[in-house]
C-alpha cells in the first residue's frame, strides 16, 4: 500500500528496527507531512494535528502501533473525511490483531461519512435517517417498501427509517424496528 511506503520512508535508516518511533515523531517527519500535503493540499498540517489530538484523547488508540494509525488516517485523508469522533464522519479504531497480538488501528467510516460520500457523487437528491415514534407508520408494503405515515402518538422510539432518492427519481425506504436492529447487530 502506498501509505506504508511513506511511513517506512519516514523512519530514519540509522534507527534500530527494535525501537519503534512515536506517533508524534512520525507526524513531524518530512515524508509523512509531504504525503498528507499531497492528498489534502493546505489542510495536511491541520489534519495531522487532529490525528494527534484524537490519539492523545484515547487511551486505547495510544496503545496502537503508530504506523497503523497513520495508515488508517491516510484512508480518511484520501476520502477527505475528518477523523474527529464527535463529528461522526470517520473514526480511527484500535483492535488487537489475533495473529500478532499487537494493538493496531483501522479506518472506520461512520454514518455521516457514508452520507457525505454519497452526496459527493451528485446522484442523490435526498438522504435521511430518522427515529420513528409510536404511531408514525400506519402501514408498510413489504414488497415495494412504500410506507404510509401517521402522527406520533408519543415520544417512544420504536425503530428507525432510512430513505434516499436519486436524481433520476428512484426512491428507497428501509424501516427497521428496534427488535430488527438488535437481531441484525
Amino acid at each position: 500500500m502506498e501509505s506504508n511506503n511513506v511511513i517506512q520512508a519516514a523512519q530514519p535508516q540509522t534507527q534500530p528496527q527494535t525501537q519503534p518511533q512515536t506517533l508524534s515523531a512520525l507526524i513531524k517527519s518530512p515524508a509523512v507531512k509531504e504525503r498528507f500535503a499531497e492528498v489534502l493540499k493546505t489542510k495536511g498540517d491541520s489534519f495531522l494535528a487532529s490525528v494527534l489530538t484524537t490519539v492523545n484523547n484515547s487511551a486505547l488508540l495510544q496503545k496502537a502501533e503508530p504506523t497503523t494509525i497513520l495508515s488508517a488516517a491516510m484512508v480518511a485523508a484520501s476520502l477527505e473525511l475528518p477523523i474527529v469522533p464527535s463529528l461522526g464522519f470517520a473514526a480511527l479504531v484500535p483492535f488487537r490483531d489475533g495473529k500478532t497480538g499487537t494493538c493496531v488501528c483501522q479506518f472506520q467510516i461512520m454514518a455521516r461519512g457514508l452520507v457525505q460520500l454519497a452526496l459527493r457523487t451528485g446522484q442523490y437528491r435526498k438522504i435521511e435517517v430518522e427515529a420513528v415514534h409510536t404511531g408514525e407508520i400506519k402501514s408498510r408494503n413489504r414488497f415495494t417498501g412504500e410506507i404510509e405515515f401517521g402522527e406520533a402518538a408519543d415520544n417512544n422510539v420504536v425503530g428507525y427509517l432510512g430513505f434516499f432518492e436519486l436524481c433520476n427519481g428512484f426512491r428507497k425506504f428501509l424501516y427497521m424496528s428496534n427488535e430488527d436492529i438488535s437481531e441484525h447487530a
